[in-house]
């Protein structure tokens, strides 16, 4: 469904009946508000890593996809402890090259 859709959320609460997801993949709409919004519905029901794709795609070229902006600000965030993951672990798995693509992964530990 779409992940922005209310009712999407519902659903998979209620599938998941107080469980948590043990890795959860965001690869939805790549607009920098979409993919911030994404990660702040869907991350808190996740206990282990979350995973972003295409977290370098158009970095250096004018596109509105901004995938990358969220990925910098949320590793600053860890890295302040500022959303509660300060020992938590980042990952970013890329290639250097024009229209890299690369995954981030927040391998996750909560701050007690």
């Amino acid at each position: 469904g779409d992940t922005q859709d209310p009712k999407t959320l519902e659903a998979l609460k209620e599938r998941l009946q107080g469980r948590s997801i043990n890795i959860l993949f965001i690869d939805a709409c790549h607009y920098y508000g979409a993919v911030k919004r994404d990660f702040q519905i869907y991350s808190p029901l996740c206990s282990d890593i979350v995973a972003l794709h295409d977290i370098e795609s158009y970095r250096y070229k004018d596109k509105k996809t901004r995938v990358w902006k969220f990925w910098d600000e949320l590793k600053l965030d860890i890295h302040k402890g500022t959303n509660g993951y300060r020992d938590s672990l980042i990952l970013s798995i890329h290639e250097h090259r024009d229209h890299n693509l690369g995954i981030g992964m927040l391998i996750k530990r909560k701050i007690k």
